[in-house]
């Protein structure tokens, strides 16, 4: 009796580590998907940021024109639009 309860023991220690095996797989498969998460948002959040940018960088190089010159863009736009 004394072997059996030594393997019985044995046994239950291995189902305990196999399961904190699955706890740690777990554990990382969540931290990857919140990593990948983080990182979509964070490019999502850099391209509006850039694309801000460059709006504001394209009206602040404009502001010196003048209307004849900003007029006659458009009407250079109008025709490649027809095109």
């Amino acid at each position: 009796m004394g072997m059996g309860k030594a393997k019985g023991s044995k046994k239950g220690a291995g189902s305990l580590g196999s399961s904190s095996s699955m706890n740690d797989e777990a554990l990382a498969r969540l931290m990857i998907s919140e990593l990948t998460m983080h990182n979509e948002r964070s490019m999502a959040t850099k391209k509006e940021e850039c694309l801000a940018f460059l709006e504001i960088r394209r009206t602040k190089s404009y502001n010196h024109w003048t209307g004849d010159t900003l007029k006659q863009m458009e009407e250079i736009r109008a025709g490649i639009k027809e095109k």
